[in-house]
């Protein structure tokens, strides 16, 4: 079962393995309670909002996750923090549609699992085609 989170949750999670902290410490801290020592690495961030997800976060950080509602400035940031992909760079957004986004046969299916249900992923011979479902 793919656990669904916010995408604040996402952004905390993705932030913080993007600055080179591992599941694994994310999840010691979160079982001590010391989140707080995160706090270097996004100071706006409120890292407490993982003891929300303390119960299922060790299967969200091994098996993933679905963002429960996902924005296209949501997506885009996503695309930065998780896949390193940059629009304009490695990607085309036009009217709330990304294109021509290359991914690895892995990234792709990480990438369909995370995006809610209101978005649809199509594969084109130029790459991924993102688009919101009408």
């Amino acid at each position: 079962m793919v656990h669904k989170v916010t995408l604040m949750d996402a952004y905390l999670v993705e932030t913080l393995r993007k600055s080179g902290i591992s599941d694994d410490e994310i999840m010691e801290k979160v079982e001590e309670g010391k989140v707080e020592e995160f706090q270097h690495v996004h100071e706006k961030f409120d890292f407490t909002l993982l003891y929300g997800l303390k119960h299922e976060l060790q299967e969200i950080l091994k098996d993933g996750y679905e963002i429960k509602f996902l924005t296209i400035h949501g997506l885009i940031n996503l695309l930065e923090m998780k896949f390193k992909k940059e629009k304009g760079t490695d990607y085309e957004e036009n009217e709330f549609v990304l294109s021509k986004l290359v991914l690895d046969e892995e990234e792709e299916n990480r990438l369909r699992q995370m995006v809610s249900a209101n978005w649809m992923i199509e594969k084109k011979a130029d790459g991924l085609v993102i688009k919101p479902i009408e």
